[in-house]
């Protein structure tokens, strides 16, 4: 059941990825715009980026067959494979990418 504010998040997510989109991912041929980042990461003394891409949920939730942990992803001509999926609860979705 939609909670109270979920139309207003999702209004708020589709404007701001329509102003800040720098990239548009192709998953399960479907094209998804977003924020592509790579950011920077250090643990145990090794240093490193991690490439994360911002977008839509409900864009997410359309494609089929439904994206999850092991979906490939293009971007930029660029090849990755999903890692996790982190739904933010506001209309957002962070996925969490691996070079292939």
């Amino acid at each position: 059941m939609p909670k109270k504010g979920d139309a207003l998040d999702e209004l708020t997510a589709v404007n701001a990825i329509d102003h800040l989109s720098n990239a548009t991912a192709t998953i399960n041929a479907a094209s998804v715009a977003g924020i592509f980042s790579k950011d920077y990461i250090e643990a145990l003394d090794v240093a490193g980026f991690l490439p994360l891409f911002t977008c839509v949920t409900s864009q997410l939730e359309l494609i089929t067959p439904q994206v999850s942990r092991g979906t490939s992803i293009l971007i930029n001509a660029a090849q990755f494979t999903i890692q996790n999926i982190q739904d933010g609860g506001d209309g957002m979705t962070v996925l969490v990418l691996e070079a292939v």
